[in-house]
């Protein structure tokens, strides 16, 4: 989810853009058993699947022009 928040939003909040590397490096540190030595296969797959997220259209009544980036991280 940390790598979608700095996809949807690191461009325009720096603060939010390292905030949400920094959690992804913990959350890799602490909770994951992964060998750092090995090169990242899967990343391509991943940021593809993000952007379709974020490109799909979801809609809020109560806010329309609201592009729900947050609610989209969360779905996927």
């Amino acid at each position: 989810m940390t790598l979608c928040f700095q996809k949807a939003f690191g461009s325009r909040d720096p603060i939010l853009n390292e905030d949400a590397k920094a959690t992804m490096g913990f959350f890799l540190e602490l909770w994951m058993d992964y060998n750092f030595g090995q090169p990242i296969k899967i990343q391509g797959k991943l940021d593809k699947l993000i952007e379709n997220y974020l490109k799909q259209t979801y809609r809020s009544q109560m806010h329309p022009k609201s592009k729900l980036y947050i609610f989209k991280c969360m779905d996927l």
